[in-house]
């Protein structure tokens, strides 16, 4: 289980160059993709337009070589800066989630299983999936998902090997 935890400009790596705009940031230290294809830090950011999913590409771990691997755009039906600490969600606010998601064309009872644990800052909340270009941002109201964005293969980006 991803264990996410709220991140700032004092405590996260320098974002400004991929993302110059974020508003808010979660963080994940060891994030295992279902694939094993990655382990390490992922950094999820929002901005007002979109959604960011950053990993680390260095061997070493160098804290600042990162690379963007997802852009969700969420058209402003999601809170980019969400208030208040981040938390699991409750059963209500993950069931009421996880039933969202399920009505979400192409998303299969094998990708609902593989759905992490749902995270809730403010009116927002975060799942991870399986692979790290795979995420879900819900809006909450009185402990009812409302709205949702879900990303999909489609919204990965390849990073760029350095030669």
């Amino acid at each position: 289980m991803a264990r996410l935890y709220t991140i700032n400009r004092f405590i996260a790596p320098d974002f400004s160059l991929l993302v110059p705009n974020w508003t808010f940031g979660a963080a994940v230290d060891d994030f295992c993709a279902a694939s094993y294809s990655y382990r390490g830090p992922l950094y999820l950011l929002l901005t007002p337009d979109d959604a960011i999913v950053l990993i680390n590409i260095s061997p070493e771990r160098e804290r600042d070589a990162l690379a963007l691997i997802c852009r969700l755009p969420h058209d402003q039906r999601i809170d980019p800066a969400p208030s208040g600490p981040l938390r699991e969600a409750r059963t209500g606010e993950a069931m009421s989630a996880r039933s969202r998601l399920g009505e979400e064309p192409g998303v299969t009872a094998g990708a609902l299983a593989e759905a992490g644990s749902i995270w809730v800052a403010g009116d927002t909340g975060i799942c991870l999936h399986g692979e790290p270009h795979r995420i879900s941002l819900f809006r909450f109201r009185g402990g009812h998902c409302v709205d949702m964005v879900h990303a999909t293969d489609r919204h990965r980006i390849e990073p760029i090997g350095e030669e």
